[in-house]
């Protein structure tokens, strides 16, 4: 543009047309407005090689569609709002594979995912309509690999193999009580530890799942402890005893 005054007269209010090609300098076409063979409004913006960079487009459905593209013309961003309200942007390598992408539902669910070249999301960040955030990894067979999610019931961590099962986990409840467990490969829970209301206990237990050792004590440094050992038959009980004084001595 000159940036100089044009004073041709009155300008008409209305221009119809299924087409508007805008040209620079040399008459090379580097915008184009107009109904697609499809029958949708576009607007395309094209580099001076004549690739697409950037184009707005309502397609047939309803879906609003923005994408954005290198020198090369290879679309690295795609971002669709969905005639039905959801929105979602998807960032794209140089071979056109979606890579990350972030999401908004129907139900208002937020999420972030990374993928790999094939389109298998590795990682997700979600938060809920509710507001609890959680994160997942998956491994390149889709095996959920770690977990950790926080919400009113509380806040935990669970780590899982590659075979699908969970093999160890942290949880915190809202009242302040704290578990972990480990689990075999057969996600059986061998061994257990918790502490609540200042007490503590540890649970070993066998292949079946049956308790074998029992840890517990209960109080803040006066409160009774106890060690249960057994072979599924039978059990041995330890735990101290309470001396004249008061203190609890060795049984």
């Amino acid at each position: 543009m000159s940036g100089q005054a044009d004073n041709r007269g009155p300008i008409d209010a209305v221009i119809e047309a299924r087409q508007f090609i805008l040209r620079d300098e040399q008459g090379r076409a580097r915008a184009l407005l107009g109904i697609a063979d499809s029958g949708h409004p576009a607007f395309v913006l094209l580099d001076e090689a004549g690739m697409e960079r950037a184009t707005l487009a309502l397609e047939e459905n309803g879906d609003a569609v923005l994408g954005l593209a290198s020198a090369g013309g290879v679309r690295v961003l795609h971002a669709t709002v969905r005639a039905d309200g959801p929105a979602c942007v998807a960032l794209l390598d140089r071979e056109g594979a979606a890579r990350a992408g972030m999401r908004v539902g129907v139900d208002g669910t937020a999420a972030v995912d990374v993928m790999d070249r094939e389109g298998r999301a590795h990682a997700k960040l979600t938060i809920e309509p509710g507001g609890a955030p959680s994160l997942q990894m998956r491994s390149a067979g889709d095996d959920l690999r770690l977990l950790m999610r926080a919400s009113q019931d509380g806040t935990g961590v669970w780590l899982g193999d590659g075979e699908g099962n969970v093999r160890a986990a942290v949880h915190v409840g809202p009242n302040g009580a704290a578990y972990m467990e480990l689990r075999d490969e057969k996600a059986i829970e061998r061994a257990a530890l918790t502490a609540a209301g200042g007490g503590q206990g540890l649970l070993l237990r066998d292949p079946r799942g049956e308790v074998r050792v029992a840890l517990g004590s209960v109080g803040h440094g006066s409160g009774a402890s106890a060690l249960t050992l057994s072979d599924g038959a039978s059990a041995l009980r330890l735990e101290p005893e309470a001396a004249a004084d008061g203190r609890k001595v060795a049984e």
